[in-house]
């Protein structure tokens, strides 16, 4: 799997919530709850024979909410993420005139 590849798969599952789904906040707009993701860290895990064997990825996916009610929808992010091999590593609340429930992903994936 390549990161382009890893990075389809999390748009696709994460777009199956019945919520808008945008890769980052340039493609935000007002609709509440609304979830963004982006890649943040990807890094390499394993190197063999001269060449990258597996990547470490990290993703940052950002529950935002005009009130402070997203458990269910953290509940099906969580399960998406999880479906899909990562493992969550960190999950914060942030206010800046929204509420907004920040969750952080890793995976070590095969390059090759």
């Amino acid at each position: 799997m390549t990161p382009s590849e890893l990075q389809r798969q999390v748009k696709a599952e994460l777009e199956k919530l019945s919520v808008p789904v945008t890769k980052d906040y340039s493609e935000f707009e007002d609709i509440y709850p609304h979830v963004v993701y982006r890649e943040i860290s990807n890094v390499p895990a394993l190197r063999g024979d001269n060449r990258e064997i597996f990547f470490r990825s990290v993703y940052q996916v950002t529950i935002v909410t005009d009130d402070d009610e997203y458990e269910s929808l953290e509940s099906a992010v969580e399960e998406s993420m999880l479906g899909l091999g990562f493992l969550r590593t960190d999950a914060q609340d942030i206010l800046d005139g929204n509420f907004n429930r920040v969750l952080r992903f890793t995976i070590t994936a095969r390059k090759y």
